[in-house]
C-alpha cells in the first residue's frame, strides 16, 4: 500500500510526456505515411464503391466500418473480398510488412501509454503492465494471422484460405478490442476517482481549518465568560 500512495515524481511525468510524444510522432509521421503508401498501391478501379479497401486499408479495423455498422466477426468471404480489393502483389506485400512491423510497434506504444495512465490511477507498475500485456498479445496475434493469410492468398489464391483460419483471426481480433475497451473503462474510472479524491482532500482541508477557527473562538468565549477569570482580570 505504501508504494501505491507514493507521489509520482517529475521524472515519471517527463517520461510520460516523452512516451506520448513518441506515440503521436509514430502515428503522424510513420503509420499515416505507411497507410497512404498502401493506398497508393491499390488499383484505381478498386478505390470506388462502398466499403472499399482504399478508404479503409486495414482489415483489423474493418469490423468498425463495414456498411456503417459494427460487425464483431469477419468471415472468409470478407477476407477474400479484402484481398481481392488489394489486388496486386505489391499491395499484399505492403500489408504483410505493415502488420508485422508498424502495427506491432504502434500497439507497443499505445499499450505503454495506457500503462502510464494506470500508474497515474495508483495501480502499481506490476499490475499496470500485466493489464496491458494481455490485449497487446491478442492484437499482435491478429496482425500475425493477417500476415499469414495475406501470404497464403498471394501464393495460392482463395485455395490458401480456410473458413477456420479466417474466423480464428477474427476471434483473436475481437478479444483484443474487448480487452482494450476494458482497459479504457478502467482508466476512465481510475482518473475520475483520482479527481474526486483530490477534490475531497481540498474540501477536507478547508473544513478542518474552519473547525479549528470555530474551536478557537469558542474557547476564547468560554474563557471570557468564566467568573474566576473575570475577577482576576479586575484585580
Amino acid at each position: 500500500m505504501a508504494g501505491q500512495r507514493k507521489r509520482l515524481t517529475w521524472k515519471f511525468y517527463a517520461c510520460f510526456l516523452l512516451w506520448t510524444a513518441a506515440l503521436g510522432g509514430l502515428g503522424y509521421f510513420f503509420l499515416w505515411d505507411e497507410i497512404k503508401s498502401i493506398q497508393d498501391l491499390i488499383p484505381e478501379d478498386n478505390r470506388e464503391g462502398k466499403d472499399n479497401c482504399y478508404d479503409n486499408p486495414l482489415l483489423s479495423v474493418q469490423i468498425w466500418t463495414r456498411e456503417g455498422h459494427f460487425y464483431p466477426f469477419y468471415k472468409m468471404q470478407d477476407v477474400v473480398e479484402y484481398f481481392d480489393c488489394l489486388n496486386t502483389d505489391n499491395a499484399l506485400d505492403a500489408i504483410r510488412t505493415f502488420y508485422i512491423t508498424y502495427y506491432i510497434g504502434g500497439l507497443f506504444l499505445v499499450m505503454g501509454f495506457f500503462s502510464f495512465l494506470l500508474r497515474i490511477c495508483k495501480y502499481p507498475w506490476k499490475y499496470a503492465i500485466e493489464l496491458v500485456v494481455l490485449p497487446m498479445i491478442f492484437g499482435i496475434g491478429e496482425g500475425v494471422f493477417i500476415f499469414f493469410l495475406a501470404g497464403n492468398f498471394k501464393n495460392d489464391g482463395i485455395g490458401g484460405l480456410s473458413e477456420i483460419y479466417c474466423q480464428l483471426c477474427s476471434s483473436v481480433g475481437l478479444i483484443f478490442w474487448v480487452l482494450l475497451a476494458f482497459i479504457v473503462l478502467v482508466c476512465m474510472f481510475g482518473l475520475t476517482k483520482q479527481c474526486c479524491i483530490c477534490s475531497k482532500d481540498r474540501q477536507k482541508g478547508t473544513n478542518v481549518k474552519t473547525l479549528r477557527d470555530k474551536d478557537s473562538s469558542m474557547f476564547l468565549s468560554e474563557t471570557e465568560m468564566e467568573p474566576g477569570r473575570a475577577k482576576s482580570g479586575l484585580f
